[in-house]
């Protein structure tokens, strides 16, 4: 019986015809199949493709069988809106329609120097007050898609408009959504206006030396002037601690791998200090942005205070664990699960970096010229002209204001700078720690 199946399989032959369904997907015209696997090579030639998205098949028919295609290949190309000089950033749909059950999607491509972006719905024209759901995504190389998404819902009445701001990364392409309420029962026609503004810092992140008295920072427009509002504030303050003691141990009878290798964990204590109430996040710069693609088992952390009582606890992703601590002594323990030992040891000195928020944010100022730090008046509002940079200068923090805020040896101020007085883009464009 195996050797009438052996010779099955070795006579087995398939001749089969290969077909296209669209000019832009290439081909083999013949291809045979015999008892073991094949490659064939299909070619994809999207340059000259209209934006928008494209569909074709490529085909495998067996000659003179009329069953009908043995498989399919399927072939999706999205070819994104491009934004020209001419257009200045501006990407807009007269009338839209949106029809309900059903997701309006564009693609377009985000312009490499955009900063952020102002989504107008306008001329909306609907029987009754209905909800419009927005919802981008970028897919950048090495983050996650949440990193890079927007999504709200939009309140809109008849002959009225809405505005959302979008947080955007210049450079790739942007997927737009837009869609109706489960609900709502009939469909609606607007109008839609993205509109890219362009406010380019140099450098983007911005370290400074309180002891060089100054620094300074490269501002650019792009496409069109641009009216901007520099600000630079420090809200919190950020101490890292080594661990004071470390333990590796095996962990129960539960904790065996199905190939019989036993997990271990290791235990790292921090000591810190709080001199008042305050919210604080720790974070573990190696390993708190990663989860499923950590190859270390976990990162499970608690937080007692000085009589060991419970307060927090958290995982990856630290900056969803933001807790208010009063003025105590505590202690957080860290367990990280590996099953080689070797891997754990080389994690005994990992710095715990803790995020405390100061109890009101210090402000620099910012002066237009290297002369005005020296006792000049400080600017507030400039025009940026299209390509061309405008450099601001920062004065450091005073002494007296670095005390007040319990700096000591080894840390340090973080904040965030905006150029924008609109509470949204400063929310959604510059605002992190």
């Amino acid at each position: 019986m195996q050797k009438a199946e052996t010779e099955e399989k070795a006579s087995f032959e398939l001749k089969l015809a290969l077909l296209s369904s669209k000019s832009w997907v290439l081909s083999p015209n013949h291809l045979i199949v015999w008892n073991g696997a094949r490659q064939f090579k299909v070619e994809v030639e999207p340059r000259n493709l209209p934006s928008g998205v494209h569909y074709a098949e490529v085909v495998a028919y067996v000659p003179d069988d009329e069953r009908g295609p043995l498989f399919r290949i399927p072939v999706t190309v999205v070819v994104p809106d491009q934004l020209t000089s001419e257009k200045k950033g501006l990407f807009s749909v007269p009338e839209l329609r949106l029809e309900k059950d059903f997701v309006k999607r564009l693609f377009f491509h985000v312009p490499k120097e955009a900063s952020w972006a102002d989504l107008k719905l306008s001329n909306i024209v609907c029987e009754s007050k209905t909800c419009i759901t927005v919802h981008t995504v970028q897919i950048i190389p090495g983050r996650s898609f949440r990193e890079n998404e927007n999504k709200e819902q939009i309140s809109a009445e008849n002959n009225g408009s809405s505005e959302i701001i979008l947080s955007v990364v210049g450079g790739y392409t942007m997927e737009l959504c837009l869609s109706l309420y489960w609900s709502e029962l009939r469909d609606v026609t607007l109008s839609l206006e993205v509109l890219f503004r362009c406010v380019h810092p140099s450098p983007s992140c911005l370290t400074f030396n309180s002891s060089n008295m100054w620094t300074s920072v490269d501002v650019t427009g792009f496409m069109r002037e641009e009216e901007v509002f520099p600000e630079f504030k420090l809200t919190h303050r950020i101490v890292y601690k080594r661990p004071t003691s470390h333990k590796i141990s095996p962990l129960g009878s539960r904790d065996v791998l199905p190939s019989g290798v036993q997990i271990y964990q290791l235990v790292l204590s921090y000591m810190f200090q709080l001199n008042q109430t305050t919210e604080v996040r720790p974070e573990f710069p190696l390993m708190s942005d990663l989860l499923y693609e950590n190859p270390y088992s976990g990162q499970l952390w608690m937080v007692f205070n000085c009589n060991k009582q419970y307060k927090c606890a958290g995982d990856s992703y630290s900056r969803q664990y933001t807790t208010k601590l009063d003025k105590d002594d505590y202690i957080l323990r860290l367990q990280v699960c590996h099953s080689k030992l070797s891997e754990l040891k080389k994690l005994t000195d990992m710095p715990l970096c803790l995020h405390s928020k100061l109890s009101s944010s210090l402000s620099l100022e910012v002066t237009a010229s290297r002369y005005d730090l020296m006792s000049g008046p400080t600017v507030t509002k400039k025009t940026l002209r299209p390509g061309i940079s405008t450099r601001f200068y920062l004065r450091s923090l005073p002494e007296d204001k670095l005390a007040k805020c319990g700096i000591d040896q080894g840390h340090f101020l973080s904040g965030h700078f905006t150029f924008s007085k609109c509470d949204k883009v400063k929310k959604k464009v510059w605002c992190t720690d």
